[in-house]
């Protein structure tokens, strides 16, 4: 009889513990989730104090252009002309380094997917082309989201190709200084392109 008291009760414990484990495994998830996706100004704000104390990561004259599905083809192929006669080095970064099929079905290939890029150095200049579910996606994933505030931290240029400012909203802009951010506005593409061109020159 007190052996089997002490059955139920062990299993009752045992039920307690995975119940409490269980509790603590989605709790650590929920706490996991919210560090990867939860991208606000807070947060940037802490890492960005926090980075102060490290030493800078150099930028230097090239440019990368992020690119995830539903990307605005004639941005990306007018920015990627324009300054690669400039004799500027320009890199296709995507999520993977598979194909990414564009707006209107045009497919391109990365030269590197963002977990490529390397960490001892960066581009000066990083452009988001739009169109919106291209933002969207590469707002939602963390690699884009931590390359493109270690360029602004570091000093870097940010510039947002799609003509609506609405749709140029990303995770943490304002804290980013207003000169670091280029909008292209009412400018045709190719403009726009050329203030990139000359953005990326004007880096010592």
């Amino acid at each position: 009889m007190i052996l089997s008291h002490c059955a139920v009760f062990h299993h009752y414990f045992m039920l307690l513990i995975v119940y409490k484990n269980s509790k603590m495994i989605n709790v650590v998830m929920s706490m996991s989730n919210l560090a990867t996706n939860s991208f606000h100004d807070a947060y940037y704000t802490s890492s960005h104090q926090a980075m102060q104390t490290k030493a800078p990561t150099p930028i230097n004259q090239s440019a990368a252009i992020l690119v995830a599905d539903d990307f605005a083809e004639r941005t990306v192929v007018t920015c990627m002309s324009i300054l690669r006669e400039a004799g500027i080095k320009v890199e296709l970064i995507g999520a993977t380094p598979h194909p990414v099929r564009g707006r209107y079905g045009i497919s391109i290939v990365p030269d590197l997917s963002l977990s490529q890029l390397e960490t001892t150095m960066l581009p000066g200049l990083v452009v988001i082309p739009g169109e919106l579910g291209c933002i969207q996606a590469l707002a939602r994933d963390p690699r884009a989201t931590r390359f493109v505030y270690r360029l602004t931290v570091n000093g870097g240029f940010l510039a947002f190709a799609p003509q609506n400012e609405a749709d140029a909203m990303w995770p943490g802009r304002s804290a980013f200084r207003d000169e670091q951010v280029i909008l292209r506005g009412n400018r045709p593409i190719s403009q726009f392109a050329y203030l990139l061109r000359d953005v990326v020159k004007a880096i010592p």
